[in-house]
């Protein structure tokens, strides 16, 4: 993971581990700050990172601050925080005795554990990405210790290159990891009834429904007018709370979940470029080409020959 993507400094780094454009888990430590990091929020301040992946951020020690559509967000010690995927992140900063987590995850396997199951509450996960201040369902030192320890584990496992299971193996460990963060929820928000979806607004609720409808209709539709159709709103309105949630725009955020399903045709498939061009409703190769090398640097066929020079690794999606 180069540092133009990722949410922390390599001189952090305790340790880390990744499946290429599906998972990533690092412990760091120590102190972060981006060049551009100002508390008076800035707004003319560049762009200097992204996420390109749901991130989720676990500080058992200190405290980290960064800085999205001109609000400035905090997360502090013993506390756990989601960046979604997309989110343009305008400054950074770890204090220097920070330790914790970072687990980064594709919103498809994100959806994949979902969809199995998982106790983890859909709605949770985005209600951890609003809070300006880590709070109200914060996790204390022991249970940031159990997530440490997870995320410890992934690492693990996903470094047991050899195991004939290893895409069962490092799923079934992520699935872990957010089962034991539902029980942390449960414990500070109920019994899983109506605390769940206690201080939920009606932007998170439509936010929340776009990332789903997304998930499920983005290989075939790609529009805006086709998502505001669905849930009913206009256009502005959904731009207002796209905007307000991940600092992006509704087309951005579109063009990255396309761009992840496109990654994963590319690394798990047989498909041809153009048959993935096909799939992805790209008008045709040329114009799928073009798409890709503004996400990501490179064409397509480049992607996948770096890809095959790589062991293929993947944690088990139920698509």
């Amino acid at each position: 993971m180069t540092d133009r993507n990722r949410l922390y400094s390599g001189m952090q780094t305790v340790a880390e581990n990744h499946i290429d454009s599906y998972i990533y888990a690092a412990e760091i430590h120590g102190g972060f700050r981006s060049e551009d990091y100002a508390p008076c929020m800035d707004r003319s301040a560049k762009q200097v990172m992204t996420a390109e992946y749901n991130t989720m951020i676990l500080a058992c020690e200190g405290s980290m601050s960064y800085r999205t559509g001109g609000q400035m967000y905090h997360i502090i010690s013993p506390g756990i925080h989601v960046v979604p995927a997309g989110t343009a992140i305008k400054a950074i900063f770890y204090s220097d005795n920070f330790h914790g987590g970072i687990l980064e995850v594709c919103n498809e396997l994100i959806m994949d554990i979902f969809r199995n199951n998982n106790p983890f509450p859909l709605n949770i996960l985005y209600r951890l990405s609003m809070v300006k201040q880590a709070a109200g369902i914060a996790p204390d030192s022991e249970e940031c210790a159990c997530l440490l320890d997870d995320i410890r584990d992934i690492m693990a496992v996903v470094g047991k290159k050899d195991h004939h299971f290893l895409n069962e193996l490092s799923y079934a460990h992520l699935y872990i990891f957010t089962a034991d963060l539902a029980d942390i929820i449960w414990k500070h928000c109920g019994n899983g009834a109506s605390g769940h979806t206690a201080g939920i607004s009606r932007p998170d609720t439509i936010f929340r429904q776009f990332l789903e409808l997304l998930e499920e209709n983005i290989e075939n539709e790609y529009s805006v007018d086709f998502y505001v159709k669905r849930l009913y709103i206009s256009k502005q309105y959904l731009s207002m709370i796209v905007k307000m949630k991940t600092g992006a725009t509704i087309g951005k955020v579109i063009s990255g979940i396309r761009a992840e399903k496109a990654i994963h045709m590319l690394s798990n498939t047989d498909l041809s470029i153009k048959e993935i061009a096909y799939k992805l409703s790209f008008p045709d190769q040329s114009s799928f080409g073009k798409f890709f090398k503004k996400q990501y640097g490179k064409s397509p066929s480049v992607y996948r020959a770096d890809m095959v020079r790589k062991p293929k690794m993947y944690p088990g999606a139920s698509k």
